[in-house]
Parts: structure tokens; sequence; C-alpha cells
């Protein structure tokens, strides 16, 4: 598996590829989230976009409505699309990373993850969650399952169907 060279392997990563599955990583993540919300009690899942989209608009975005519905909504979409690119051009240019799907899924969850809660969030104009390790596992597990295992799946999958075919 890790024998194609990377300029064959670039032509077996399409745009479309890339595309789907960002649309595919960004609807788990977004499902997964909203049902983290729900189990935790929340009444109102759509208050997780309303939150991305503070990141832009500031608190304007928490008072709600359905323009800050789905420019969150939006947001989520892009930056999990963000995330997919960057994921498919490591995996392309970085050989070491396609020795083990599984591990490269958690790692790149785990890489994600911490980003952009303590990079990315922190820079932004959303409120300040405080840290809780409960719901920093949970929120990095989410994370691992929704994004970065799926991208190494899907990754792992067209490298081998590309080799077989």
């Amino acid at each position: 598996m890790n024998n194609l060279p990377a300029n064959n392997l670039k032509g077996v990563l399409t745009t479309r590829l890339i595309l789907s599955a960002g649309l595919l990583v960004g609807i788990l993540d977004g499902i997964a989230a909203i049902i983290s919300y729900l189990v935790k009690g929340g009444k109102h899942p759509e208050k997780i976009f309303h939150f991305i989209a503070s990141a832009v608009f500031g608190s304007t975005a928490l008072k709600g409505g359905t323009d800050m519905l789905m420019a969150g909504i939006a947001f989520h979409l892009l930056i999990a699309m963000i995330w997919t690119i960057i994921f498919f051009w490591a995996y392309a240019n970085i050989k070491a990373i396609r020795t083990n799907w599984i591990l490269t899924g958690i790692g790149y969850g785990a890489m994600v993850w911490a980003i952009m809660t303590q990079l990315i969030v922190p820079l932004s104009q959303a409120p300040a969650i405080p840290f809780q390790w409960k719901q920093a596992l949970i929120g990095m597990l989410i994370i691992i399952v929704a994004i970065g295992l799926p991208l190494a799946f899907i990754a792992n999958r067209r490298l081998k169907s590309s080799r077989n075919g």
C-alpha cells in the first residue's frame, strides 16, 4: 500500500472524491454534535450552529435567527471541507501516514480537535467555553469518529481500489 508514487496517488484522489468526503464528514460531525448536545439535555440544537456563526459574527449570532443558523451550517461545512482538503493533501504527500489508516484517522481527528479548540475557536469571536475534561474527551472522540476515521478509511479504500483496478 505504501509503494504507490505520490503523483499516481494524486490522480486517485479526485476533486469529486474530496468534495463528497468533505460533505460526508461535515454532515457526520454535525449529526454527532447534535446527538451529543441532546444527550447532555440541550433542547435547541440549532444553538450549535449559532455558536459556530458567532466565530465570525460575534454575540449577534447567539441571538439566533434563520440567517445565523444557515451561516453556522455553511461555516461548519466549510470548515469540514478545509480539514478534508488538508487531510487528502497530506495523504498524497506524506508517505508515513499511509501505513495504518486507523492510526492515521485517530491521529488526524485528535489533531483537528486540538487545533480547533485550542487555537482557531479562541482566536475567533465565539464566546470562551470553560475547559472540562469530560467534554473535551467527548468532543475529541466525535471528531476522531466523524472526521478522522472516515477520511482515512476513504483514502485507504480509494488507494486499494486503484491498485486492484
